[in-house]
């Protein structure tokens, strides 16, 4: 039966075959998955370093007792007196935060303290946690970011 054995042989060689295709499949899927690995961790450090700094407080306009209530859990708010408009803040998470991220928190706390009050206009000054140095505020005049 020399048929049965060149048909085993063909067989054989097929299945040889066969295995090869995948281990080639298998190596270009690695290839492809390490090249994307090396590409997203390039695109990572890129945004990193690129990336402005400052910190990230969340703002919900629509929430704002809830904002208050974040940053306040958050530690960026120690203390708050609606009343006189005076928010005492942390000094170093200030520092943290990009000018336009300053003049944001003064107008939405401004206008928070304002809305609690019953006022039509939004005065207040935000104050830093130990030294309590002036370090924006919204008065008479305008709108102050130190």
């Amino acid at each position: 039966m020399p048929w049965m054995e060149e048909e085993q042989k063909r067989m054989t060689a097929d299945v040889a075959e066969q295995g090869k295709q995948r281990r080639t499949q298998y190596k270009k899927v690695l290839r492809i998955a390490g090249i994307v690995s090396v590409l997203a961790l390039i695109v990572f450090v890129v945004d990193l370093i690129t990336r402005e700094t400052g910190a990230r407080l969340p703002l919900n306009l629509g929430d704002p007792e809830g904002t208050v209530a974040e940053w306040t859990r958050a530690g960026f708010i120690k203390s708050i007196d609606k009343t006189a408009a005076t928010v005492v803040v942390d000094e170093t998470l200030w520092k943290e935060i990009s000018h336009d991220e300053k003049t944001t928190i003064v107008a939405f706390l401004g206008s928070y303290c304002a809305e609690k009050r019953g006022a039509e206009q939004a005065v207040i000054s935000i104050r830093g946690y130990g030294s309590r140095v002036l370090l924006g505020g919204i008065d008479s005049v305008g709108m102050k970011i130190e």
